[in-house]
């Protein structure tokens, strides 16, 4: 699977890049196959005070696109809430396609 991390208006140090990335690698459980994935970090607030952090995690595969978004205080819980809420939209998108 091809992964790009990326930031906007945010400098995206390397362990988190590396964490990205290797969790981002960790999806392929809920469904391989999936050719490409993007993780963009942003700083400001998106409607909520208080979670300056977003983490939107895009994959491409099989035909579909999965996009999820995670909020947080710090860029490491808007991952894990990212990667969360993309594990259980591939588990959905499985169940799609084997039906």
């Amino acid at each position: 699977m091809e992964i790009e991390v990326h930031g906007r208006r945010v400098e995206v140090p390397d362990d988190l890049r590396e964490s990205a990335i290797r969790k981002t690698e960790r999806l392929s459980r809920y469904l391989a196959g999936m050719e490409r994935a993007e993780v963009w970090f942003s700083d400001g607030h998106v409607g909520r005070l208080g979670d300056p952090v977003t983490c939107e995690v895009m994959l491409e595969g099989h035909g579909h696109v999965v996009r999820a978004v995670g909020v947080g205080g710090r860029p490491g819980v808007a991952l894990d809430a990212a990667m969360d809420k993309a594990g259980v939209r591939l588990t959905r998108l499985k169940k799609k396609l084997v039906d």
